[in-house]
């Protein structure tokens, strides 16, 4: 936002305009590792997703638009496993917060991905070798298929032969990896 604050807008609004909804996830990625998480505090972690609102309502107002908000939130990292700052999600900032069953990526980019060409597909690496159940969520980072078109058609293709796409918003109720609020 720092660098193209009208850019940055332009991109939001149609985000939204296009009827997306938007997920906090924190101004700056940081922490990300269980070791950052146990340096830091709820407060701290719950004041940076504060500001990245802020931040928002502030970019809107500039160009006389209003920020509608962010529909649910997701701890960058390993903070999926660190149960006080989920709970504080949820339960402080008011959103669910949304973890994920299955992770997809480029061959070699993340370590813990050990499963390469997944399903066949050259280049693909998944969190695990079967295809995902119908209620999971897909986590996929959009930076890390950037160049990748060919590569990330072919894992959508594959996906659609056994995985139904839905949309996350509405939040989902009774799912196993959102914490939703009380």
């Amino acid at each position: 936002m720092e660098r193209s604050p009208k850019q940055q807008y332009l991109l939001v609004k149609r985000m939204i305009d296009e009827g997306h909804a938007l997920g906090n996830h924190g101004y700056d990625h940081d922490p990300a590792t269980r070791r950052g998480y146990k340096s830091s505090t709820t407060s701290e972690v719950k004041k940076d997703f504060l500001d990245n609102h802020d931040k928002f309502v502030t970019l809107f107002s500039k160009h006389k638009g209003k920020f509608t908000g962010f529909t649910c939130a997701r701890l960058p990292g390993d903070g999926r496993f660190m149960h006080e700052y989920v709970a504080m999600i949820a339960n402080e900032i008011k959103l669910p917060h949304v973890g994920w069953n299955v992770e997809f990526s480029t061959n070699g980019l993340m370590g813990h991905l050990k499963h390469k060409d997944w399903q066949g597909i050259k280049g693909v690496a998944g969190s695990r070798d079967t295809f995902p159940a119908s209620t999971n969520i897909i986590l996929m980072h959009d930076r890390h298929w950037r160049g990748k078109d060919i590569v990330l058609t072919g894992l959508i293709k594959q996906l659609k032969k056994n995985v139904i796409f839905q949309t996350l918003t509405p939040v989902p109720s009774g799912h196993s990896v959102i914490k939703y609020p009380k």
